[in-house]
């Protein structure tokens, strides 16, 4: 979002992020795009913004009572928690969940990725959208075959040798 409203208002991410950013110190639930080693948050992670420091380039976030420190170039491996992909949400789980179920994103209508998104919810799921969504989906098997030679590896390792 931040980089729709920052091609139309001609601001820079790292500015307009500051700017949004100090607006919700302490409120706004914010969690990890993407791995980061270095400062040992993952995939799911939801911490909240500290502090932001426009003069130093620099974001503060809790996660789990840990401050990590991000510089505004950073910034792209934070997105707001209060809506997430299923894809990016495996591994977590939300005290509530809210999935869109629309026959317009037909790919999207697969058993695998909904059982995934159901089960995201610890106490409410809601299915907001068309019946007929949800009756496809439940329907649709993922007949995308993967191709790993893991039956190969393990048949040649439970052969004598």
């Amino acid at each position: 979002m931040l980089n729709v409203v920052s091609k139309v208002c001609g601001a820079t991410q790292a500015g307009l992020a500051a700017r949004s950013l100090s607006m919700r110190r302490r409120s706004s639930a914010w969690f990890i795009s993407r791995f980061t080693r270095s400062k040992e948050v993952y995939n799911g992670d939801i911490g909240y913004v500290e502090d932001v420091e426009p003069d130093d380039g620099e974001l503060t976030a809790r996660f789990d009572g840990r401050a990590v420190t991000y510089g505004f170039g950073e910034l792209d491996t934070l997105v707001p928690a209060y809506a997430a992909t299923i894809h990016k949400s495996q591994g977590s789980e939300y005290p509530a969940v809210v999935i869109p179920v629309m026959t317009q994103h037909y790919t999207m209508l697969q058993r695998n990725l909904l059982y995934t998104g159901v089960s995201r919810g610890k106490r409410l799921v809601v299915l907001v959208g068309q019946k007929k969504a949800v009756a496809i989906a439940v329907r649709s098997v993922s007949g995308r075959r993967r191709w790993s030679k893991l039956r190969e590896w393990l048949q040649s390792a439970a052969s004598p040798r």
